[in-house]
């Protein structure tokens, strides 16, 4: 018995089909190594920010030494009672602002919430 014959255009076709398929699989892979990028550096960001808004002893300076061993190139500024942070690549940057912790003004807000919650009832 003999195979069957087809003709020369589908392969012709199927080699196309092929490569607009292998060009989507791999466009989609660097797309999502090009987010995990920005994702990875975006959280090194924000635990830089984090460390420098908690810590007593450390500056923003030595914060920004010490996370600058991960490769991700930040910037953290101290400026009054605020650490700004910043973190950028090719063609993104992004920026993260937030206050200097104070555990005095939560046990303050933490009381006059339970204040309040004595004065409804037990309830807020």
């Amino acid at each position: 018995m003999r195979g069957r014959r087809y003709s020369g255009s589908y392969s012709v076709e199927a080699a196309w089909v092929s490569a607009v398929v292998i060009l989507a699989v791999v466009t989609t892979i660097q797309a999502a190594y090009g987010l995990r990028g920005r994702v990875v550096q975006a959280m090194v960001l924000h635990e830089a920010v984090e460390t420098a808004r908690h810590e007593k002893g450390l500056t923003a300076q030595e914060v920004q030494t010490c996370f600058e061993r991960t490769g991700v190139r930040l910037e953290l500024q101290e400026r009054g009672g605020t650490i700004d942070g910043q973190a950028a690549a090719d063609r993104w940057e992004v920026r993260i602002q937030s206050t200097k912790f104070r555990p005095e003004e939560f046990l303050r807000r933490i009381t006059l919430l339970e204040q309040l919650e004595e004065g409804n009832g037990g309830s807020l």
